[in-house]
């Protein structure tokens, strides 16, 4: 009985040994399976299947140390891509090992935000994204509370694609996320 409290304890202490951060804010220039979040949870993330130059921006809520990033593809083995830290304070192009691509940084470095350009990875998917402390130990990145919901609008201009209702919450990237994804 004992050595079951033990094991108990010693699992209860380790859920706790994880370090999680924030971020309210990931978005992508062409998406098909779902929101960037989705990598967060463990979940696979795909870009439009045609889409080339896709880029992925991750913007934590608070700074984070990284020593190093990991990648790995779920389909193709990577092409040439570029990794923007604090959009263009640090750009580094990771090593390519067939499905997964990797940087480590000489120095850790304090990240505001993470963006991948996957240049002429034509239709990209990832299976994992991991980000490593100066520490060397994995930051777990936590995505908001997603919820679905409808949107309304009295009245719209045109053109459709400028001004849809889906467009409302441009200017206050903090307020919503909202995709065309059973729009009304």
């Amino acid at each position: 009985m004992l050595q079951k409290i033990i094991l108990l304890i010693l699992l209860f202490s380790l859920s706790y040994c994880k370090k999680y951060i924030s971020v309210t804010m990931a978005t992508a220039t062409s998406v098909n399976s779902g929101l960037p979040f989705d990598l967060f949870e463990g979940k696979v993330w795909k870009a439009d299947e045609n889409a080339g130059f896709v880029k992925m921006h991750i913007y934590p809520d608070e700074p984070i140390i990284l020593s190093r990033i990991e990648l790995q593809s779920c389909e193709k083995d990577f092409e040439p891509l570029e990794v923007f830290i604090n959009f263009d304070e640090f750009i580094r192009s990771p090593e390519r090992k067939g499905k997964n691509a990797s940087i480590k940084f000489a120095s850790p470095v304090t990240a505001r935000s993470v963006t991948f350009n996957f240049e002429k990875n034509i239709g990209v998917c990832l299976n994992s994204l991991k980000l490593f402390d100066d520490k060397d130990k994995q930051v777990y990145l936590k995505g908001p509370n997603i919820v679905e919901g409808t949107v309304k609008a009295s009245e719209t201009s045109s053109p459709e694609s400028s001004y849809s209702v889906m467009n409302m919450f441009d200017s206050r990237f903090e307020d919503a996320y909202a995709s065309k994804k059973g729009a009304k």
